[in-house]
């Protein structure tokens, strides 16, 4: 029984991990284009706006995340699969969007998060 109840605390931990890597991974994605990719013709209380929604937004998903939503994290835990896979194919083809490069470390760190609660990954 006691086997049971650590296993289910090391899972809760998990998602836990996975709601606050999310958000954090989402808001650095969001100020590292900010800062690398060229003036986008913003304003910095469009900047600050955006960046509001962004948090509110992922703060939700990391909300339900942490309380252990597992069907969700599958699904997020596919579809950053499917960014960093196609982030790194148009890396290696030479067709990526210059704010790739800088980007791709924290796709691939979100994707690592999500999926320790789904596949039990260590």
């Amino acid at each position: 029984m006691e086997d049971a109840t650590e296993n289910s605390s090391v899972v809760s931990k998990k998602f836990r991990q996975a709601g606050w890597m999310f958000t954090l991974m989402n808001l650095a994605y969001l100020i590292l284009t900010y800062l690398v990719l060229p003036p986008m013709g913003l304003d910095p209380v469009q900047m600050v706006g955006y960046t509001v929604l962004v948090l509110i937004l992922s703060g939700a998903v990391s909300w339900f995340l942490c309380r252990g939503a597992r069907k969700l994290a599958l699904v997020l835990a596919v579809f950053y699969a499917g960014r960093s896979g196609y982030a790194v194919y148009t890396l290696v083809a030479g067709s990526a969007f210059p704010i790739v490069p800088w980007v791709l470390p924290t796709i691939v760190i979100a994707f690592y998060f999500l999926g320790r609660p789904v596949w039990n990954w260590p």
